[in-house]
């Protein structure tokens, strides 16, 4: 393949993960005025470097140990430029990819996986999975995608430990794992939609998926009307929607529940445009019932993968609350009245 010249850059930028108050995930904060001149925080998690082009959109995001942490934390802050031109270059020589293809560089072997997006903007990856034993070094590895939502190639470097060296692990769950944690910052969420990334089960746990009983889950059924935005509004259709909680994949930060819909067959030729408020709604009522730090606590174990019988009792007791029976326009909601 013919070498690709670096474009005009229209953006650099810096962003330093630090640990959230429930110490699972991160919250990434832009450092970038900072350049030059010493670290602002003191125990980093995480770097995340940012270049945009005309073509392509580059991170190059670093997993830091407790070391490397305290070495970056005395120093300047610096962007990475040398990777960010490569992953750049790089990028451009995937521009035929299709729509719904990655391609992951690892050492010197390419593998390409197909992904699928559920309405919660879960992403799902598909295709070969080739065994791995995590190394002792630090993985590097380099994704590249077409932005779904802009004209531009994504490229995402990374640098860091998955889990333990000598841990069975696959390179699919590897890719899985690194496009999660970049979903933890908000310049690549808005430039994929990946809100988050379900990662598999690790080989070890074998291949069987073990479907959740009914008793495991916290849903609810309720009947529920559309009506058009005029006024006065038109009725659209109405019938039953299913409501779920995601309880094996916890929302972008672990900091939202993800909330699954099944509408009835008289609702789903014009469910999608109501998709939004419904989602709004039930968000709405389930703060209301469990508050933030219960639903952070919550979102923490669905991502540990700890949810009990108890945390699912509370999730139905919030759902409970809902109005059993709502009117929607597709920005507004009130309680059904006959």
């Amino acid at each position: 393949m013919k070498p690709v010249k670096s474009g005009r850059v229209r953006k650099e930028e810096i962003f330093v993960g630090i640990a959230s108050p429930d110490n699972i995930t991160l919250d990434y904060h832009d450092v970038s005025r900072f350049i030059g001149m010493s670290m602002p925080y003191k125990n980093p998690k995480a770097t995340c470097a940012l270049r945009v082009t005309a073509d392509s959109a580059s991170f190059s995001l670093l997993h830091l140990t407790k070391a490397a942490a305290s070495k970056i934390s005395q120093k300047p802050v610096e962007l990475p430029r040398g990777p960010l031109v490569r992953l750049e270059k790089h990028a451009l020589l995937y521009k035929d990819l299709q729509p719904n293809q990655i391609l992951l560089e690892i050492n010197e072997d390419k593998h390409i996986f197909t992904f699928v997006q559920d309405p919660n903007g879960v992403i799902t990856l598909d295709g070969e999975v080739t065994n791995i034993e995590l190394p002792k070094s630090a993985i590097q590895v380099a994704i590249y995608l077409k932005s779904p939502l802009v004209d531009r190639m994504v490229a995402l470097g990374f640098i860091g430990h998955l889990g333990r060296p000598g841990d069975p692990d696959t390179i699919l769950r590897v890719a899985a794992k690194i496009l999660r944690s970049a979903t933890g910052i908000t310049h690549f969420r808005a430039l994929t939609g990946f809100e988050t990334v379900e990662v598999p089960a690790a080989p070890r746990m074998g291949t069987v998926r073990v479907t959740k009983k009914s008793s495991d889950r916290a849903e609810v059924i309720l009947p529920v009307w559309f009506f058009s935005n005029d006024l006065p509004p038109l009725a659209v259709a109405n019938g039953k929607v299913k409501i779920d909680i995601n309880l094996d994949t916890p929302g972008s930060g672990n900091a939202r529940l993800l909330i699954n819909f099944t509408p009835s067959e008289e609702l789903a030729p014009s469910f999608d445009l109501y998709r939004n408020v419904m989602n709004e709604t039930v968000s709405k009522f389930l703060l209301q019932h469990l508050g933030d730090s219960e639903i952070r606590s919550i979102a923490a174990d669905i991502a540990l993968g700890e949810v009990t019988p108890g945390t699912v009792m509370r999730l139905r007791d919030a759902l409970v609350t809902i109005p059993e029976g709502l009117d929607f326009t597709t920005t507004l909601f009130q309680p059904h009245t006959n």
